[in-house]
């Protein structure tokens, strides 16, 4: 009668089986994108869109439609990681940017990136936008980046500084970052390499 998540399936067969179906599909998804590796070719903008697939109607799991996907995510790399740059800067509050709109400066400040209890805000999505500014300086570095936000790099850094009941203010470095953060939840960043930062300006 039910699934494992609650679901009551009584006197509804024929809705259980493209239920299951979709479960299935969304979990081979996942997987294949953690294994590959490819999720790390999605920035914000590609990966809530895949998301929203997932958890709206995914599509079948099959060889063809893998194939496809992972086909068409690494022929767009190159564009998807200059529009990821792109996005994540321009979202950037237009005060703390150098006085050309399409250059960054030495620093980057986002407002509210912590909530009271000193823990990622989740409605600014400012750990995900950082990851993303990260994720750009390992590979105009040639670097490989972490796996993932809380894998390595400043994200976890600055959980671990913060974590607790309250916000704690005080400053961790990384290889490419600087970051200080504020009691109000503010945190500022530091771009460490003059040079990344003229070539993320290029693109």
């Amino acid at each position: 009668q039910y699934d494992r998540t609650g679901v009551n399936f009584e006197g509804q067969l024929d809705k259980f089986e493209p239920y299951v179906r979709a479960q299935l599909d969304r979990s081979v998804w996942l997987h294949i994108m953690k294994v590959t590796r490819l999720d790390q070719l999605m920035d914000q903008q590609e990966r809530e869109a895949f998301e929203r697939a997932l958890a709206d109607d995914p599509p079948e799991a099959n060889v063809e439609n893998i194939s496809a996907t992972l086909s068409r995510l690494l022929a767009d790399s190159d564009t998807i990681f200059k529009r990821g740059v792109a996005n994540v800067f321009s979202s950037l509050d237009r005060r703390f940017r150098s006085h050309d709109g399409f250059k960054i400066g030495s620093r980057i400040v986002l407002s509210g990136a912590l909530n009271a209890f000193g823990t990622w805000n989740h409605y600014r999505k400012a750990d995900e936008a950082l990851f993303d500014v990260e994720r750009a300086f390992y590979r105009l570095d040639g670097k490989e980046p972490p796996e993932s936000r809380y894998s390595g790099g400043i994200v976890p850094l600055i959980s671990e500084l913060t974590r607790g009941l309250t916000i704690k203010a005080g400053e961790v470095e990384s290889d490419y970052f600087r970051a200080r953060v504020f009691q109000n939840g503010n945190l500022h960043v530091w771009f460490k390499s003059k040079e990344l930062v003229g070539r993320v300006n290029q693109l």
